[in-house]
């Protein structure tokens, strides 16, 4: 294994839809730990390339000392964004010792949430869009492998190297978030230095009757004779 030193102090490992945008805007009410949050996903790193006409390496390196801002270098990552890094920069370097991977414990509640927001192209409480969403049973089939899947490849990843990230799931983050953030900061060694206040935050759990009725429609299609057996199994 190589001796490359970490470029990150802290890295927040997640799928879509488990609620990661919302735990760093909490972490940024409770912390001083700079700007954490999805920053160096692919289309991101793209316009910066091409606005700065540097490489990537550089831009990923001025993105984490600019987010920063003196404090811990922190980042959330899905899979796939951790992939496309891995063509730059060596697991090494990605992986620093504090790793937090935030999970949903519903998976099906998460693809629904994922389908959805693909459709309208609202990934957040904060985008406004007129589009109506239309229920699509292989749109949510497709997600629920696709977070199957990236979630496997982060247990691959931990398993193989002997990391033991901090396990954070959406579901205890939304119903204690005092509590979850009390345990991210200890195990981060950050002084808590505000109080994390889930109304306060930009993002909002986007969750609607839409959801609940699509929930309904998969479940009974996936019973039907004709699409039992498409569904992923369990890793």
């Amino acid at each position: 294994m190589s001796e490359a030193k970490p470029v990150l102090d802290i890295l927040i490992a997640s799928t879509q839809r488990t609620g990661s945008g919302l735990l760093c805007e909490l972490l940024r009410q409770s912390c001083e730990i700079g700007r954490v949050g999805e920053y160096l996903n692919p289309p991101h790193l793209k316009r910066g390339m091409e606005d700065s006409h540097l490489d990537m390496r550089s831009v990923v390196l001025d993105r984490i000392e600019e987010a920063s801002q003196g404090r811990s270098r922190a980042v959330k990552l899905h899979y796939p964004a951790f992939r496309n890094l891995l063509t730059t920069f060596s697991v090494d370097e990605l992986l620093p010792q504090k790793v937090v991977n935030v999970t949903r414990r519903d998976r099906l509640a998460q693809a629904v949430s994922l389908a959805k927001a693909r459709a309208t192209g609202a990934f957040s409480s904060d985008v406004v869009t007129a589009v109506v969403p239309q229920y699509d049973y292989m749109r949510i089939l497709t997600a629920l492998k696709q977070i199957r899947d990236q979630d496997a490849q982060w247990r691959i990843l931990f398993g193989v190297l002997d990391i033991e990230p901090l396990e954070i799931v959406y579901e205890d983050l939304v119903a204690s978030p005092d509590a979850t953030v009390t345990d991210i900061l200890n195990y981060l060694e950050l002084e808590m230095t505000g109080t994390p206040v889930i109304s306060n935050a930009r993002r909002t759990v986007q969750r609607d009757a839409v959801n609940a009725d699509w929930r309904a429609r998969f479940s009974a299609d996936y019973r039907s004779a004709e699409l039992r057996g498409e569904l992923p199994v369990q890793a």
